[in-house]
């Protein structure tokens, strides 16, 4: 059996890991919205 300040210690870490790997994922796909988004401009642009 693990000890229980080991555990909370494993547990802050696993928190620190999913909350940096959701940050990541959210950044990546605010980026990606305003690339598509800028592509969409550009080609509206000179569409004509």
């Amino acid at each position: 059996m693990l000890d229980k300040s080991f555990q909370k210690i494993t547990s802050n870490i696993k928190n620190a890991i999913t909350k940096t790997q959701l940050e990541i994922m959210t950044n990546a796909n605010k980026k990606l919205v305003n690339l598509y988004y800028n592509i969409g401009k550009i080609l509206e642009e000179n569409s004509s």
